[in-house]
Parts: C-alpha cells; sequence; structure tokens
C-alpha cells in the first residue's frame, strides 16, 4: 500500500510539471496602469506557442488573440478598443500569475487568479 501512494505522489508532481505549458480556461485579471484599473477576464485555449487568449469586461468574449506559454512565462495582448494591453506574467502556481502591463509605453502591474 506504501508503493501505491508513492507512485500517486510522483504522478501528481510529474503532472502538475508537465502542464506547466497549458494554462487553458478562464482567468480574472486585475491590475493597474498609472491609477487605472484594469480589470478583466481572458479565456485561455491551447499550449506553448499556439495559445491564444480572448479578453474581456463583460459577458461577451473579446476576440481570439495568440499567446504564448513558455515554462512559467506567459505573454499575450488584448485589444481593448481605447489602447492594446500587452501582458507579461510568471505562473506562481497552475492557478496564479501575476506580471506587468504596457500600454502606449506606460508599464502597470497585474495579478490573476485561475476561476
Amino acid at each position: 500500500m506504501r508503493t501505491g501512494l508513492t507512485i500517486s505522489a510522483t504522478v501528481l508532481l510529474i503532472s502538475g510539471v508537465a502542464g506547466a505549458d497549458d494554462i487553458s480556461g478562464t482567468w480574472k485579471v486585475s491590475g493597474d496602469v498609472v491609477g487605472n484599473a484594469v480589470d478583466a477576464t481572458c479565456t485561455f485555449a491551447g499550449a506553448g506557442d499556439k495559445a491564444t487568449s480572448a479578453c474581456s469586461v463583460d459577458a461577451t468574449p473579446g476576440l481570439a488573440a495568440p499567446a504564448t506559454i513558455t515554462g512559467n512565462s506567459v505573454t499575450w495582448s488584448w485589444d481593448a478598443g481605447q489602447a492594446i494591453l500587452t501582458f507579461k506574467g510568471t505562473l506562481d502556481s497552475p492557478t496564479a500569475m501575476k506580471g506587468d502591463i504596457e500600454v502606449s509605453g506606460v508599464t502597470g502591474d497585474f495579478t490573476a487568479a485561475k476561476q
């Protein structure tokens, strides 16, 4: 029985590492750029350099755009209508990330939680 527990724990650890560049699902993103709040819901699909993101501020999803996921690094852009926001983040865990937002040469920061 002890061997079964060890194998199960090993499988869980391996699967967590193997899935690092697949963040598929819906994420709640909150941030700030020079006092301007950024609150959006972003949905990611796919993995690696074939990933896409679609962000919105209401229930209607935005258009899908390319995203790049390499290990713990995640980069994507969102055309929010009045500006294009570029997010460069790092996964802290499979359900949390944080990083920088760039808008028209101005930088802020964000956090995101997988829903």
